[in-house]
Parts: C-alpha cells; structure tokens; sequence
C-alpha cells in the first residue's frame, strides 16, 4: 500500500512538471495613428489583472497565465490611442466619481481563451483565440456602451514541444486584437461624440464589431 501510494505521488509531481506553462510577452509595436483627444480613465478589475486559463486536453495540463502582460500591453496600447490616461485603482461611482479631467471610464476584460493543437485537427499548426469586451463608462460609472474584440494567433509547431508555439500563437492574437481595437474603436457611436465633446449618456447604443482590417504597425 506504501509502495502503490509513492508511486501515485511521483506521477503526480511528474505530471505537474509536465504540464505546458505559457506567459506570453508582447513588445506592442508603434501604431501609425493620430491619438484620439480625450483623457479617460482606466480600470482594470482583478479578473482581468489576474486572469488564466487552465486546461487538460489530451492528457496534458495547459496554464495560461494572461493578467499581468495584459496590464502591461494595455498600458501600452491606451498610451498610443489617447492624448491622455488616468489609471483609476476603484470603479467610479456617483459618489466617488473619476477625477474631473477624465471624460470617459475604459474597463477591458477578456471573455475567452482557447487553442487549438496540432493533434486537435491532424496538422502542423496551434490556434489562439482570445475574446476580449471594452465596457465604456461615465465618470460616474454609469454604463455606457460595450464593445467586443477578436484577437486570432496561429504558430506552426516547428517540431517543439508546446510552450513555445502556444505563446507565439498567444502572442499574435494579442497583438491582432490590439490593432483591430486601434481601428474599430474611433468609429463608435459614443466615442464620436466624445470627441464632439457631447456628455455621455446611459444606454448609448455603438457598433460593438468584433472584426476589423490591419492597422498599420511599425517596430
């Protein structure tokens, strides 16, 4: 019984060992955009600060670790995309507004993470997809409009094992979502009267597109 129960443990601390670690690091590259002229607020909730994907598939254990380059890109692309950022540490509320010079409040979160290996569809390529929603908000943190994003990353697998593929794929749909961000985002409903420097309203009604062409990006 000692003996059969070493040996379950030393599986397990093998299988953990195993298991596919992914930490994507995205240098976002230099968008060629004129910055939209607005200050806004910046929120992001822990889930996003700290978010993973956990899963087995095929008998493999996959960790995604998402939250803390997430922040970092985010930082970022919003440095690129507006005149103006102010981080916000508590969602605003009409007691507790954001301060007087942001006009609008960004909350991003991501919806979904999911792959595809090679072994899933008999061929020399991982996918990654990563499904993100931008909630837009009053100063007050009245809701305003929400838009979704899609991010799609492929790798080919080069013979490696797993990491490296699957973080390139990340990578890539990481940086696909940013650039169609850069693009769909000015062209929203609430955002244009942002910029005509109209007062936000509750249940303004945008676009809310998920697909958009390639923004030009430098190195």
């Amino acid at each position: 019984m000692l003996r059969r129960l070493c040996l379950l443990l030393v599986a397990a601390s093998l299988a953990a060992c195993g298991a596919t670690q992914v930490r994507p690091q995205l240098k976002l590259p230099k968008a060629l955009i004129t910055p939209l002229d607005m200050d806004v607020g910046v929120f992001y909730g822990p889930d996003y600060r700290k978010f993973e994907h956990r899963e087995t598939r095929w008998g493999s254990d996959y960790k995604v670790a998402l939250g803390d380059e997430h922040v970092r890109m985010t930082d970022a692309l919003f440095s690129q995309a507006f005149t103006h950022t102010t981080p916000l540490a508590k969602f605003p509320t009409e007691t507790e507004p954001a301060p007087a010079a942001v006009k609008a409040v960004i909350e991003p979160r991501i919806v979904q993470y999911s792959f595809i290996t090679p072994r899933d569809t008999n061929s020399d390529f991982y996918a990654v997809t990563i499904k993100y929603r931008l909630n837009l908000s009053t100063p007050a943190g009245v809701a305003v409009d929400s838009f979704q994003f899609t991010g799609y990353g492929t790798a080919d697998s080069g013979g490696m094992s797993s990491e490296k593929p699957m973080q390139a794929a990340t990578t890539t749909a990481m940086r696909d979502a940013a650039a169609k961000f850069l693009v769909q985002f000015p062209k929203q409903g609430s955002v244009l009267r942002l910029l005509r420097g109209e007062t936000l309203l509750a249940a303004d009604a945008g676009q809310g597109t998920s697909e958009a062409e390639e923004v030009p990006m430098v190195d």
